[in-house]
């Protein structure tokens, strides 16, 4: 059985557009990765998935893009991907480089460029996430080789009978629709589980990022499971940065700094940059960290509640899920694109970016471009100044140099 990671039972859109075109409200909104050009508070805000499945599913937007089949096809499925390396950054740039011939086919419809605030952008992001669209395209056959050669049908049982097993029945799991929550539930079972493993003479079993995606995958799509729905929803930054203290995690690691004897999650974040890769990475690191804690007599203490969303929306924040930026690069950058020909330059009306103080965050750049686009376009085009192109990297090395200034 061959499942791509993206199958999942998406909201009724409807067949007709109301006014704003999928397109906007997804591919380009919700994978803000790009530099923001406003930077707006976000550490007060939760990107909800079900929210931002909900505000398509209100704005009738599948006019042009559809989602794992459905909705419109006139642009691609955004369910499905290329196997290039996804980051926010990427997505972003690839929408910023189409933004004219997007805005150009919604004038010739006579359809309005909506503006959208930064709670939409978080609410898309999130459900964006859910659908895991920066992470390698699951396998429900391969799912189901990992579960049985890393021992989890030893424990957990695939239906609910009396007598299966130690573990909780795959379908009285919580996680399956959340992959934050299914994160937080995996620490948490990390030290029973080590346990029970000890028992019975079975080693840690180690995850890659794609056989972490391939579990999952094959699970979701177990027969007799309900619909699923998203279920993913980010916490608060600030909450993020508490949780960090709170569980001791900065005993052992660095966030950005260099430090004898110390992580860097920051570094870590370069290697893996989905949220199966962060599960994978806790998961394969938790016996060396239960060690670790017990020399150092810390306390490893489970997650509650919302502390796992709370820590990944403050790792988002952090650009934790996007490529590493160099700032003298995005300086370079900066002055070559001709970014510097109106922001900051009085009478063009563009916010100036430099000396700002920084705060340039990946979620904040859809809500900017989709309400000064279309005008940033015009401003170019009576100019004579071509529309730049950007890459993944280039974003990233803008924001980089934005944030340092």
């Amino acid at each position: 059985m061959r499942t791509s990671a993206h199958t999942f039972s998406p909201p009724d859109y409807g067949s007709k557009c109301s006014g704003s075109s999928f397109l906007i409200a997804a591919h380009i909104v919700i994978l803000a990765g790009m530099l923001a050009f406003t930077a707006m508070p976000l550490a007060a805000q939760a990107g909800d998935a079900q929210a931002g499945a909900a505000a398509l599913k209100d704005r009738q937007c599948t006019v042009c893009h559809s989602i794992a089949g459905r909705g419109g096809n006139l642009a691609p499925d955004l369910a499905r991907r290329s196997g290039q390396d996804f980051t926010p950054a990427t997505l972003a740039a690839m929408m910023w480089n189409h933004g004219p011939a997007m805005w150009q086919a919604m004038e010739q419809r006579k359809m309005a460029v909506p503006a959208l605030r930064s709670d939409e952008i978080l609410d898309l992001y999130a459900y964006f996430f859910w659908l895991r669209y920066f992470e390698p395209p699951g396998d429900a056959g391969r799912g189901r080789v990992v579960f049985v050669s890393k021992s989890c049908n030893q424990c957990h049982a695939l239906v609910v009978t009396n007598g299966t097993g130690p573990g909780k029945p795959v379908p009285e799991w919580a996680a399956l629709t959340d992959p934050v929550l299914w994160i937080q539930n995996m620490w948490n079972h990390g030290g029973e589980m080590a346990l029970e493993l000890q028992r019975r003479g079975i080693a840690w079993p180690r995850l890659t990022v794609q056989e972490m995606t391939d579990l999952m995958v094959y699970l979701l799509n177990l027969p007799g499971l309900p619909a699923r729905q998203p279920g993913l929803r980010f916490g608060q930054g600030a909450s993020g940065e508490e949780v960090l203290r709170d569980k001791n995690c900065m005993d052992c690691h660095t966030f950005g700094v260099a430090a004898p004897g110390m992580v860097d999650l920051a570094g870590v974040s370069r290697r893996e940059r989905s949220l199966a890769g962060l599960a994978a990475t806790m998961w394969n690191h938790r016996p060396i960290m239960a060690a670790a804690a017990e020399q150092k007599g810390v306390p490893m203490k489970p997650f509650e509640g919302r502390q796992m969303a709370h820590l990944i929306s403050y790792l988002f924040e952090e650009n934790y899920f996007d490529e590493p930026g160099d700032a003298a690069r995005g300086a370079n950058l900066f002055q070559s694109k001709q970014c510097g020909s109106c922001h900051g330059v009085a009478g063009t009306g563009a916010p100036a970016l430099l000396g700002t103080g920084g705060g340039f965050m990946p979620a904040n750049f859809g809500s900017a471009v989709w309400t000064h686009g279309p005008a940033m376009l015009k401003t170019f085009q009576q100019r004579g100044i071509n529309w730049p192109n950007l890459t993944g990297r280039d974003v990233s090395d803008i924001m980089a140099y934005l944030n340092r200034q």
